[in-house]
């Protein structure tokens, strides 16, 4: 790989997992890609420096909405000669796609997400259906993080070629070292919120909104309360549905049983402090925090949903139904009867997980698919040669 190798990334919600991929995937390429990253100014920015600092990038802030973004992104390939943009999800996409053409740069987009109903319902849904389809067609390359998210999106999209655009299927990896042996290493957190060690605390990491089954979790710990369980969920949270969430938690009467805390920088502090980890999500792309847990030696109970599914195969997380408090509470009651055996599992399972979640595997399939991006594109610009 050549150092010349310079690549914008646009990020229009550098939040939580996406802002983690960009850290872990480029982790390991200040020697052979030089970094730009293009990104609004959110809540997470100061955790995004420091990423790029530590990535050796070059960090391009702007202000909210997509024209902003479309701007800083049309500035940037006329300042610098860029090999290719990488877009991270649709809007992403959708925004870089002018400068790109214009520029004459390639744009290859990662998924990180469905094309949801409720943001696509009534005619201006349809539209924008429509508009993001046409774009996602003409690009010139797509990445899915899993096998399911590739189908999804390709159900979703009418009209997609088969060999156009071109697209692989490359799973997410973390800096699996970062991870290993946090549980010893960074075990303060529990007894700075004054937790004591015999209490059992469940742990939820990421945002509160509806995909994360956040609503779910909830209705699973009142079915245990009901049955007069001792336990803690220690929920790390961040955006827009934080308070609405501590509201429910109150009108249910459940509020000695959470003990919500801010975004953490370092997740390595909550891996350490909970007994087992809990993502009953909708859906998820991937599922990198469910990685990070493997990782660490963290039990996880996570739900069978597009994506997770297919990340925590073969792993010793326990899957339950998708939707399904019931379930939940039935493998959370299990969890607190069987916490010595489960955690020997999860310890057990760290070396396998750090060797197959290596995020250096990862980046040198994401390069190798983006050289090949650029040279079909330089391919496909030179000039035809005409018989004698």
């Amino acid at each position: 790989m050549t150092r010349d190798m310079n690549i914008l990334i646009v990020a229009r919600w550098p939040l939580g997992g996406i802002r983690t991929y960009i850290r872990y995937t480029y982790g390991h390429v200040s020697e052979t890609c030089r970094i730009t990253i293009v990104a609004p100014e959110t809540h997470e920015l100061q955790a995004l420096r420091q990423d790029a600092a530590r990535l050796g990038a070059e960090l391009v802030t702007c202000g909210d909405g997509c024209a902003r973004i479309a701007k800083a992104v049309h500035t940037e390939l006329r300042r610098t000669s860029y090999s290719i943009v990488h877009s991270q999800g649709f809007i992403s996409a959708a925004t870089s796609y002018p400068a790109c053409r214009l520029a004459g740069v390639p744009n290859v987009l990662t998924l990180h997400g469905i094309l949801e109903e409720r943001l696509l319902s009534g005619w201006k849904g349809s539209m924008k259906r429509a508009a993001l389809s046409s774009i996602v067609r003409r690009l010139d390359g797509i990445h899915a993080v899993s096998n399911d998210i590739l189908k999804n999106v390709e159900n979703d999209i009418p009209g997609l070629r088969q060999d156009h655009p071109p697209r692989t299927v490359i799973e997410n990896g973390i800096d699996t070292a970062w991870f290993a042996g946090c549980r010893l290493t960074h075990a303060s957190l529990r007894h700075e919120l004054g937790i004591a060690d015999h209490e059992f605390v469940f742990g939820f990491l990421g945002r509160m909104m509806p995909q994360k089954g956040f609503d779910i979790l909830m209705d699973a710990a009142g079915m245990l309360a009901a049955e007069n369980r001792r336990f803690r969920i220690l929920a790390a949270a961040s955006g827009d549905y934080v308070r609405e969430s501590c509201e429910k938690i109150r009108c249910r009467g459940l509020y000695d049983l959470f003990t919500i805390i801010p975004f953490q920088a370092d997740p390595r502090r909550v891996y350490a402090a909970v007994d087992t980890l809990v993502m009953p999500s909708r859906w998820e792309a991937w599922g990198l925090v469910a990685v990070e847990a493997l990782c660490s030696g963290t039990p996880l109970i996570a739900s069978s949903c597009l994506g997770l599914r297919e990340s925590l195969a073969n792993t010793p997380a326990v899957m339950v139904p998708p939707e399904n408090p019931q379930a939940l509470a039935d493998a959370m009651r299990a969890a607190m009867d069987t916490r010595r055996d489960t955690s020997a599992r999860s310890q057990a399972f760290t070396a396998e997980a750090c060797a197959r979640f290596d995020s250096r595997k990862s980046t040198n399939r994401l390069l190798e698919f983006m050289n090949t991006v650029i040279a079909n594109q330089r391919n496909a610009s030179r000039p035809k040669r005409t018989a004698a």
